[in-house]
Formats: C-alpha cells, structure tokens, sequence
C-alpha cells in the first residue's frame, strides 16, 4: 500500500491523438494505489478534436490540468508539464499510450525498496493481454548510462521518476525535436534504475503519424542527444565518450550506405574507423558529422533555439 502523501503527477503529451485518447484516459482512471494523483496533459498545438475530448472526458476528474500552445515538438511540451508538476513523482506518457492498473503502483513499489530515483517496465500492444508481475524480483542497474548509451531503452511511458531527479537533470533536451532519448541519458547519469518484469504500458497496434516511424528524425535525435550530452559533461569518463561516439558514427554509417547509397571512401565510414581507434578523440565536431547525414537525406525538424 502507498503511502497518502505521495503525490503522483502524470504528464501526459498530446498532439493530434483524438483516436486513442478513450483508450489513454481509461489506463488512468484505472491506476491502483492510494497515493494522491495529479493530471496534466499539454496539447502540443493540436489540429484535430484533442483538447475537446480532454476535457469532455475528464470535466469530473479532480486536480486536472489542460495547457495548450503552439505547436513545439514533443521535448518542449513534456518540459512544460514538468513544470506545472506538484507531486513527488512523475509519470510521463504519451498521449497515444495507455497504462496497464498496476503500473503506477508496481513502478512506485520498486522505486522504495531499492532507493533508485528511477523504475520502468515493458510494454506490449493493445489487443494482447498485458504481462503482469509474476515475480517480487527487481534488478537494479548501478550503471544505466552504459546501457542507454549503448542502446536507446525507454520511452517515456516505460518509467516513473522522482520529480526530484527531473528536476535536477534539467528535463528533456529542449533543443532536440523528439524527447525519449536525451532525458534518458541525462537521467541515467545520475542515478541507478530500477526494473520490473512486467509491462507498464500498452501501445497501440496502429501508429499513423507517431514519431517513431520518422526513423530519420529518430535516428537523428539520438545522434544529437548524444553529441549534446558529451558537451554538458566535458568531464564525462573517456569510456562513456567513446561508446557515444561509436554508437553514433555506426548508425551514421550504416543510414549512409543505405540510404544516401555512399561509399567505403565516404566521411561517414571514415568517422566509423576513427571512432574505434585510440589515435582519435572524442569531440563536439566529430559527433556533429554523425547528425548531418540525416538532414542531407530527409526533412528533420530542429527546435528554434530559445533567445
């Protein structure tokens, strides 16, 4: 049972998601646990019947809060409700996703009994039924920065945070359109995460107009995530700089045969060879090359600096 004086805040983006909001606003409503809730959902700039149906079908639900704007891109808008959360917990989602009962309530659980900052679980499609907890076995990542700078894990719907931790990693990269990976890395670097076997969320089998199928911009954001991380942190260790940059410079490589149809003798390859050599280091310039391919191929949308 969760303590009464916990105080949950969900943040939940949305951008032209009327389709699968029912189906989102149903996960909430069915969230176990005594802890306080809170629900902020910031329309990124919605062109469809979004905020409409937001507040049609959440006008009885206590301590809701509906922002609008223009439209910005998914990293601004979570930072936004960042900042409007009160509670001692975060749980982002996205506005297409739908949480199984027990989410909350487990992610919460695990965060307690292992003192991590940070808990997530797995996700499966709706239509299937979801995996609950069959286990009280949690493991415990001391070193997730490796992890998430090999691979890119989570989404926000995976995890559960302590506002705390938000806070202090400064939220989502702002100068990078999509918002999953930069917040994961930044998060990762500071504290141990948490994992329970069984999923937190369910996302839904048809994905028209989610981001995640512009795998250009994906590929590009996390390329950029990395690069822009390695400049916050210029005393990062040298192991975790040199896994970013061989992260980067292969997807780049690979995007550039594939998709550019370029050659052995081309710069991406070149950034590939030299990313696994010790004569060459890491640096803010060489991690750029690694985004670039990507603008050269397809549209990507870049957040206009803030003044």
């Amino acid at each position: 049972m969760q303590n009464e004086n916990e105080k949950v805040s969900y943040v939940v983006t949305v951008y032209n998601k009327t389709q699968f909001i029912p189906d989102m606003i149903k996960g909430l409503e069915a969230q176990e646990g005594s802890f306080e809730k809170e629900y902020i959902f910031i329309d990124d700039g919605s062109t469809d019947e979004s905020v409409s149906l937001l507040k049609k079908l959440t006008y009885h639900w206590p301590n809701v809060h509906i922002e609008t704007g223009e439209n910005t891109g998914p990293s601004r808008a979570l930072n936004k409700g960042f900042r409007l959360a009160t509670g001692n917990y975060i749980k982002a989602l996205d506005g297409d996703d739908r949480l199984t009962s027990w989410a909350t309530s487990h992610l919460l659980t695990a965060i307690k009994k292992t003192d991590c900052a940070l808990a997530y679980g797995l996700q499966s499609l709706m239509g299937t039924p979801p995996r609950p907890l069959e286990t009280q076995d949690i493991q415990i990542f001391s070193d997730p920065l490796y992890n998430s700078l090999t691979n890119a894990q989570l989404t926000p719907s995976m995890w559960l945070a302590k506002k705390e931790l938000i806070d202090e990693v400064g939220g989502c990269d702002p100068n990078i359109f999509v918002q999953d990976y930069s917040i994961e890395i930044r998060m990762a670097h500071r504290s141990s995460f948490a994992f329970i076997p069984c999923d937190v969320f369910q996302a839904p089998v048809a994905r028209d107009g989610r981001l995640s199928e512009n795998v250009a911009q994906t590929l590009h954001d996390v390329n950029l995530a990395l690069m822009n991380f390695i400049d916050e942190h210029p005393d990062l260790e040298n192991r975790y700089r040199s896994l970013a940059w061989k992260r980067a410079s292969g997807r780049a490589w690979k995007w550039a045969r594939r998709e550019a149809k370029k050659s052995y003798y081309s710069k991406e390859f070149l950034a590939y060879l030299q990313s696994r050599s010790r004569l060459y280091k890491v640096s803010y310039e060489r991690l750029k090359q690694c985004c670039d391919i990507y603008q050269q191929t397809h549209p990507i949308r870049i957040p206009t600096p803030y003044l």
